[in-house]
């Protein structure tokens, strides 16, 4: 039921942004004036109040991956050896079949 009451305020909330939009044309052509001078800006707070938060999200996140982001190494390989003996004898790469048949011809030979 929440869901239903989601769409419900969604389709309202649309359909007062197609309401004030069509307004906004209105009166600019009833002035004389093409109808985005109006439009835009009746209809720019109507997406700002939907997607408000979205500039700032994406200013974030590239700020975060670019200050924050990269691997970082703790152990050396031969310090995990020492500290696991025996297991990387273990390990194993993992075969999966290859069907030749889907391969580009080129690349046929080489497997």
């Amino acid at each position: 039921m929440i869901g239903l009451a989601a769409f419900g305020i969604l389709a309202l909330y649309l359909w007062g942004c197609t309401r004030i939009s069509k307004w906004a044309i209105k009166k600019a052509k009833a002035e004389g004036r093409p109808g985005w001078h109006y439009g835009l800006p009746a209809v720019l707070p109507t997406f700002g109040i939907m997607f408000w938060d979205w500039i700032l999200t994406v200013i974030t996140h590239q700020y975060s991956c670019a200050t924050e982001g990269g691997f970082t190494l703790y152990k050396t390989l031969d310090q995990w050896k020492a500290e696991n003996p025996g297991v990387a004898e273990t390990l194993v790469a993992r075969e999966y079949p290859i069907n030749k048949e889907t391969l580009p011809p080129k690349h046929r030979s080489a497997h």
